[in-house]
């Protein structure tokens, strides 16, 4: 493994537009780089409320979370979170 890629981190933020399906894309394309880390960006419930009056919701389950945390434990990959205010 490059050592640059382990100092360096991915950042996911709402670009999943709340789809479970494209917040996977997002971890398996993770998984399969050469970067260790993976920041992941959750906001507070006013933003997610804001857009949700625009028919819009971004929010993913606390189940998926809890899934990406012990599918990258497993796998020896740093996911963090970030809480965005």
């Amino acid at each position: 493994m490059n050592s640059f890629n382990k100092n360096f981190f991915l950042e996911a933020g709402v670009n999943h537009f709340g789809k479970i399906s494209y917040a996977n894309k997002i971890i398996n394309f993770f998984l399969k780089s050469n970067f260790q880390n993976l920041t992941f960006m959750i906001h507070l419930e006013k933003f997610y409320k804001k857009f949700e009056k625009k028919g819009i919701n971004f929010k993913l389950s606390n189940k998926f979370y809890s899934h990406i945390i012990n599918y990258c434990k497993k796998k020896k990959r740093n996911l963090v979170f970030r809480f965005v205010t």
